[in-house]
């Protein structure tokens, strides 16, 4: 049966804010610059926005967390019964990992399988996530738009520059400090070197108090813990006064990043494997992309690019300087906000047909 076309232009986002991802602001504000109406799905059914509302837009709504976990993954469930099966509506979900993070736990696996069925349309934010798609069930890819991702131009501040003229190598790592992102292999891997040669920060809000203290009992002296919330106007000057910026996600679960796609709008380059949004890079020559096949390989191939890292910078101080330029010039053009707003629209207009 074809879908009417749509008539008002209300559209529900989950979530419709984040105090700790920019992402949300930026889609929020995209779809209102487009003159769409934004909402939260509470609001949506009530009666004098229920009858206008026809779009829900889904984020991470497969990630479940806290100590309601079963009787949220219930609501959510049956929100997407109700919305696909009884109402009609139409959803578009944005596929942002492989797997949840706790990719074993059935319950997120369920909710996520469901979401994958029920969308309308998948946002895909890499090309190599259609394939993915069809892994799950074959034909799953002809629901994907592909919209590149956003970047962070000067979203936190404007952009520092210090030259970083001394032999050691400055390693950041930033966002949510949490087990899937590989912490402790970061600290395993930093304890291989000298604190002549390696100087790491590691800054984000850890889980829990639990975690941090596991974190602090195994950091190595050459390693800073920034392990608190980071305020947005701090990031412009952690990135100026680092080299790189280190990511060791799991291949497992890891699929998009727009932690890589913000160090790049801060004109720093990453050391990170190959999930999609360092393979979408037309040209990886700026950037220091592995891959790995185990979680002990993971820990050689990380080192090799630190000891690489190392090797570049003695022979050349500003190297890295120069890629984190580059790389500030691929996602000017190819993850503006002129980008992102027309493939949205297209794939917001797709879902009403």
């Amino acid at each position: 049966m074809n879908k009417k076309p749509l008539s008002k232009k209300y559209i529900v986002l989950s979530p419709l804010y984040s105090n700790a991802n920019i992402y949300i602001d930026i889609l929020r504000e995209t779809y209102q610059r487009l003159g769409f109406e934004t909402i939260g799905y509470n609001e949506a059914f009530k009666k004098e926005t229920y009858a206008k509302t026809e779009i829900f837009h889904f984020n991470w709504f497969e990630n479940l967390i806290g100590v309601e976990y079963f009787t949220e993954f219930l609501k959510r469930l049956c929100l997407l019964f109700i919305l696909k099966l009884v109402k009609g509506k139409r959803i578009i979900w944005t596929f942002h990992n492989r797997r949840p993070h706790n990719g074993q736990d059935f319950i997120s696996a369920t909710l996520f399988r469901s979401l994958l069925y029920s969308s309308d349309i998948i946002i895909v934010h890499s090309k190599i996530s259609k394939k993915i798609l069809d892994s799950y069930r074959k034909g799953l890819s002809k629901k994907a738009v592909y919209v590149p991702h956003p970047n962070y131009i000067e979203r936190y501040g404007p952009i520092k520059k210090i030259d970083l003229c001394e032999k050691k190598l400055k390693l950041l790592f930033f966002g949510m400090v949490k087990p899937y992102k590989n912490i402790e292999l970061l600290l395993k891997v930093a304890s291989c070197f000298s604190k002549e040669d390696l100087e790491m920060t590691i800054m984000g809000k850890t889980q829990d108090n639990e975690y941090r203290e596991k974190l602090e009992a195994h950091c190595p002296d050459n390693v800073n813990l920034e392990l608190d919330f980071i305020e947005n106007d701090r990031l412009p000057d952690s990135f100026a006064k680092c080299d790189l910026v280190i990511l060791p996600y799991d291949l497992r679960s890891s699929l998009n990043s727009g932690t890589v796609l913000l160090a790049f709008s801060y004109k720093k380059t990453v050391i990170c494997p190959d999930i999609g949004t360092i393979l979408d890079i037309p040209k990886r020559d700026f950037v220091l992309n592995y891959t790995y096949t185990s979680h002990d390989d993971h820990f050689l191939k990380l080192r090799e690019m630190i000891e690489k890292a190392l090797v570049m910078k003695m022979s050349d101080y500003k190297i890295f300087n120069r890629f984190g330029e580059s790389m500030y010039k691929y996602v000017e053009t190819f993850h503006s906000n002129e980008v992102f707003q027309k493939t949205l629209i297209q794939a917001t207009l797709k879902s009403a047909h």
